[in-house]
């Protein structure tokens, strides 16, 4: 982009159309994203984040070891975020997350009108507004939302600090690149490009270089031996059936910016939606490399890189092909893809443009209906507490992503309470001297069938909760009190 140009696409910047556009996507993703915040139990991820931001900071280091495959950065914000508020309540928990998802719609926005013009920054805001990925993580107390806008701004002052040789430009990528790492080891997808593209920049001072990439190698370095540690004690640690190498997961992969959190099966949506990103990207990186775009063709060698690396990941037998891991891709995705559209013939553009929305909007409403938020298990111990007796019991007879959250709400709302794992001797051993027993399921099942009651006790009453997945409550009690 010529210095003109770039004067240009800065002067759009302050037009009133596009600061009310501009506006109004704020207003969207805010809408959007704060919308239901809490409504809905924390999920599996999530549990591990609010015990560990309730443990000391003392503690925090030793516990990630066992706990997590992350860094320390996120669970820190969490600790002193919920030790300011008092509350560890969902939205509260969720909302710097949240804030964060927002606040990306600014920032890619910025990146956009950088590398390209107001036009690419106003459609590449458009897209991370209403990307389902980007809500899914908005609304969970992870760190995928605050690295996400980490890396965008890291990117930003990448850039800004090699066209004005700025060093307080320099420094603003740096801290924010190392925080992207302090949030999740996948950053350093992005950060070693960058760091790479900063060695080649000749115009710009070697020292200012070799000070951009040496921070971020020291805050990688940093987390390292965690890195190490957190292996060796859960090697195998992966995502299973939910990264291995299939063709449904490259599509979700690709089309990552519009997958989201309830669909088990990509359908043929996304899979339009893939090859739209596909084909808009391809094109975007054989125009940056024949305008020696630099810029773009960094972005575009982000994107392919990061697919490229999941694959192989995936074809060595470790099940990471997830669009989890595409969340730090997503900013320089939605910009590519407003870039290729951009230029592109105004049917094309057109036609992109409305595949791409109504794939989010579609995702986006889905993802909103209370069937598909996760497993409502704090509706379950909730409903448990109003009947609750001293001398009762919780047995878990439900899958993993029910009874971790169970553990977590029974053991905060329900006083003196015993949580029982159903299927073995032991277990009904422990249930001997409790007169009734809550039975938490996660497939319900009709009242009075008796089927999976424990042996000795007879049911009171069943209650279904209406999620994904279904989680009931059974109450039942010992026989001899009849």
């Amino acid at each position: 982009m010529t210095v003109a140009s770039q004067a240009v696409a800065h002067k759009s910047v302050t037009r009133p159309s596009g600061l009310l556009a501009l506006s109004g996507l704020g207003l969207l993703a805010s809408v959007d994203i704060l919308w239901q915040l809490g409504s809905s139990s924390f999920f599996i991820d999530e549990i591990s984040s609010m015990k560990l931001a309730a443990s000391p900071l003392s503690q925090l280091l030793t516990k990630l070891k066992v706990a997590e495959n992350s860094p320390a950065g996120y669970f820190a914000i969490l600790h002193f975020w919920t030790k300011l508020t008092g509350s560890n309540t969902e939205w509260v928990a969720r909302l710097p997350s949240a804030i964060a998802g927002i606040a990306l719609v600014f920032a890619v926005y910025r990146l956009g009108v950088l590398v390209a013009d107001a036009r690419v920054g106003l459609l590449a805001g458009l897209l991370a507004a209403v990307s389902p990925l980007v809500l899914q993580y908005a609304e969970q107390a992870r760190p995928y939302a605050i690295a996400m806008l980490a890396v965008t701004i890291g990117a930003i002052g990448a850039l800004e600090a090699t066209r004005q040789n700025s060093w307080a430009w320099l420094i603003v990528g740096c801290v924010a690149f190392s925080a992207a790492l302090s949030m999740h080891y996948a950053s350093l997808a992005v950060a070693v490009p960058f760091c790479v593209w900063m060695l080649w920049q000749r115009a710009t001072p070697f020292r200012m270089r070799l000070v951009f990439c040496g921070v971020i190698a020291l805050a990688w370095l940093a987390w390292l031996p965690l890195l190490i540690a957190q292996h060796n004690d859960h090697p195998g640690e992966q995502l299973g059936q939910y990264g291995t190498l299939t063709a449904g997961h490259l599509v979700r992969v690709v089309a990552a910016p519009f997958d989201d959190r309830y669909t088990l099966h990509p359908g043929i949506l996304k899979a339009i939606a893939a090859a739209v990103v596909g084909i808009a990207i391809a094109g975007v990186a054989r125009y940056a490399w024949r305008a020696k775009r630099d810029e773009l063709l960094l972005m575009s060698a982000v994107f392919v890189l990061s697919i490229v690396g999941l694959l192989g990941a995936a074809a060595a037998g470790v099940d990471i092909l997830n669009s989890r891991y595409m969340t730090f891709v997503l900013p320089f995705t939605a910009i590519l893809l407003a870039t290729g559209i951009a230029n592109a013939p105004r049917t094309l553009s057109i036609a992109a443009v409305s595949i791409l929305l109504v794939t989010a909007v579609i995702f986006d409403l889905g993802s909103h209906r209370r069937e598909h938020f996760y497993p409502d298990v704090r509706g379950a111990v909730d409903a448990i507490a109003v009947a609750w007796r001293p001398g009762d019991a919780v047995q878990q007879y439900s899958s993993f992503g029910v009874n971790f959250p169970l553990l977590w709400y029974a053991g905060t709302r329900l006083r003196g309470v015993q949580i029982i794992a159903a299927g073995s001797a032991a277990a009904q051993r422990s249930l001997v001297g409790h007169a009734r027993v809550w039975i938490v399921r996660e497939e319900p099942r009709l009242p009075g069938t008796g089927a999976g009651t424990p042996p000795g006790y007879h049911t009171i009453a069943v209650r279904k909760f209406a999620s994904a997945p279904s989680v009931s409550v059974e109450l039942a009690s010992a026989n001899r009190s009849r």
